[in-house]
């Protein structure tokens, strides 16, 4: 089993940008099965969301989790989320400030993965701290820019 998270930064333009997705997703996966990791903030994890729901409908070998930095019903509950993945994990985070939740949700998800496709565009930000959290563990980096 293959698992691929994503990153990106929140101003993502997503206007034509599904098929070039699914390509890059099936060329990755090659027929495996896979569990995609996803936190769900801003506008490239949202596309990336309503992507691989496109590759689930037609791929009964996909998983798409929802990894969550609270435990919130207010904001895990929101109908969005529970269309579009299969599972909601919470990385037990109870001990880290909340204005670090999502940053170590992100280190945990990419702990867990075996691929990362970011979307980078500058060297700042969630989205590039992740990309850099992924690098130094040498993890496998693909770029959707």
């Amino acid at each position: 089993m293959i698992k691929i998270a994503f990153c990106g930064h929140s101003d993502f333009s997503k206007s034509g940008q599904n098929e070039r997705m699914l390509t890059l997703i099936e060329g990755l996966v090659g027929g495996e099965d896979v569990e995609f990791y996803n936190g769900y903030r801003g506008n490239f994890d949202c596309f990336a969301a309503e992507c691989v729901k496109e590759y689930k409908s037609k791929h009964a070998n996909a998983k798409s989790v929802f990894f969550t930095p609270y435990l919130s019903e207010n904001y895990n509950g929101n109908v969005a989320k529970r269309s579009l993945f299969d599972e909601i994990v919470y990385p037990g985070l109870e001990g880290v400030p909340l204005k670090f939740a999502i940053v170590k949700r992100n280190e945990v998800m990419i702990e867990s993965c075996d691929v990362l496709i970011c979307y980078i565009k500058r060297t700042f930000g969630g989205a590039y701290k992740a990309y850099e959290y992924a690098r130094k563990r040498n993890k496998r980096i693909v770029f959707f820019n």
